[in-house]
């Protein structure tokens, strides 16, 4: 079995209450895992970590191999002007991005197949009158393929409660 989610020595505070506290966890692809603790004993906040809602203060996340604190910055953005950028610049910056976007092999092969999807279109719709529809449509699709972390989130779909069927059951307390 593969690891879905690992954390490592994740901490987290709020103001001057430390939420958690180095915490390790690794859970299996297929495994069900159970999230139980008290009244801000932390539950919430860490399934937050894992969505990437929240980053840590130390320590790290993966979801399915990506950590995700590389996820921080869109793919591209380092090659903008300040011009606001044509379709084509951000496909060619997407481009050069995708080698080095921290994504694992899997995520980077898939945003590789969405890549090449949107520069056919985008090389379509240069040859016709486009609707403004139709760009808004390519603009969506290109922020979406910019932001590696909502891809990524996409990409996965996991229930991040973990629940279903899984070849393995345990549960989790803060401290544990």
């Amino acid at each position: 079995m593969s690891t879905a989610i690992r954390c490592q020595g994740v901490t987290k505070t709020f103001r001057s209450k430390a939420v958690l506290r180095g915490v390790d966890l690794e859970v299996q692809s297929g495994e069900t895992l159970v999230l139980l603790g008290g009244s801000g004993s932390g539950k919430s906040v860490l399934l937050k970590h894992l969505n990437g809602l929240l980053r840590p203060d130390a320590g790290s996340v993966e979801v399915e191999g990506t950590r995700l604190d590389t996820l921080d910055v869109r793919l591209g953005d380092a090659a903008y002007a300040a011009a606001p950028p044509t379709p084509r610049a951000r496909l060619d910056a997407i481009g050069r991005a995708l080698p080095s976007s921290g994504l694992s092999t899997a995520a980077r092969a898939q945003l590789q197949v969405e890549y090449e999807d949107l520069a056919r279109l985008e090389s379509a719709y240069s040859r016709l009158t486009t609707s403004a529809d139709e760009q808004a449509y390519l603009d969506r699709r290109l922020s979406e393929l910019e932001d590696p972390a909502a891809f990524v989130k996409r990409l996965n779909s996991l229930t991040l409660a973990l629940a279903g069927g899984g070849a393995s059951s345990r549960i989790w307390t803060p401290g544990s």
